[in-house]
């Protein structure tokens, strides 16, 4: 990037900053999305409420632990194994959800068969209007 742009490396953070973080917030918001609708019936373990309070733990502890992990890693191993440590962790969670999440997911919105049968005329109608 500075050869590119003629960026420093503060101004190619600011760079990366500015595409990374709203990326990360999309990506979020659209797991969130997906998790709300595939919640499971009320007095589950993953319904809406318990499903909700989940996250909201896990996304508290990792706020919480995040930023001493990370200083411990860059500490002990350098940047370069923490930048590999979180293209691990974003591998493993995209093979966790093609695996474990993303074949159960069903569909909410109706399949290409029903929405052909919907614009469609019944029988009765298309008589109707060939002979008006």
């Amino acid at each position: 990037l500075n050869k590119v742009c003629g960026l420093d490396c503060a101004g190619a953070l600011v760079v990366a900053g500015t595409v990374l973080f709203p990326a990360f917030y999309m990506g979020e918001a659209l797991a969130v999305g997906i998790m709300h609708q595939h919640v499971l019936p009320s007095g589950s373990w993953f319904d809406g409420n318990h499903s909700q309070l989940w996250y909201n733990l896990a996304q508290g502890l990792g706020r919480f632990l995040g930023p001493w992990i990370s200083r411990w890693a860059i500490a002990a191993s350098g940047q370069d194994f923490f930048a590999l440590q979180q293209m691990m962790v974003t591998c493993v969670f995209l093979v966790i959800f093609e695996c474990a999440v993303r074949p159960f997911m069903r569909s909410t919105s109706p399949s290409s068969a029903d929405k052909a049968s919907a614009g469609a005329l019944p029988a009765s109608c298309s008589a109707k209007r060939g002979t008006g």
